[in-house]
């Protein structure tokens, strides 16, 4: 190993060495760590970026998801209302129709009482 020269500032210096002291290293071997791990850090920073990147994407998926599933609900509340209005019509026409039918059958009584009263009066 070759031997380098390092300046940094004393509170840097007192980390590194509180930090190889916790690890039970000495302060070349923190060195030796931390500059062989430093790779480290961007492999773990790519994959980092890479699950935000999937993340985002899926994210952007369920967006879309729940835009559709809105507008699907919002369909079928209007295609409901517009069932129960055309239920309600049925409903009001049968009503009518069953109204007319018992006028009708109110009428052809009083025609036919009417036909039966002129029928007495006339072979009286």
């Amino acid at each position: 190993m070759e031997p380098i020269t390092l300046r940094l500032s004393s509170d840097i210096l007192e980390k590194i060495d509180n930090e190889a002291e916790e690890q039970g290293l000495s302060r070349a071997e923190s060195f030796r760590e931390i500059v062989g791990n430093r790779h480290e850090h961007e492999e773990i920073r790519s994959d980092y970026e890479m699950k935000l990147s999937d993340y985002e994407e899926n994210l952007s998926e369920l967006k879309t998801e729940v835009e559709r599933l809105r507008n699907e609900k919002r369909l079928i509340l209007e295609q409901r209302r517009e069932n129960m209005e055309l239920v309600e019509y049925v409903e009001r026409e049968k009503s009518l129709s069953e109204r007319k039918a018992q006028a009708g059958d109110c009428y052809a009584r009083e025609v036919v009482a009417h036909r039966d009263t002129q029928r007495r009066r006339i072979t009286d």
